[in-house]
């Protein structure tokens, strides 16, 4: 959905979307966790704005927890 809609990840980026799926690579289920890096591949690989988000919030540090 975020990826077919700009608007939509205009909104996600500006609620700070990407701090709360980092919240997920915390998580202790395994599929979480793959999901959630899925949608970072997805955003990174399209988004310019959501590669800084990642940088910024530091969401790499969260893949090996």
């Amino acid at each position: 959905l975020i990826q077919r809609s700009p608007p939509a990840e205009i909104l996600f980026l500006r609620k700070q979307g990407i701090a709360e799926l980092a919240e997920c690579l915390r998580d202790h289920n395994t599929d979480v966790k793959a999901t959630s890096l899925r949608i970072y591949a997805l955003l990174a690989a399209e988004s310019a704005h959501a590669r800084d988000g990642m940088r910024t919030q530091m969401v790499l540090l969260f893949v090996g927890v």
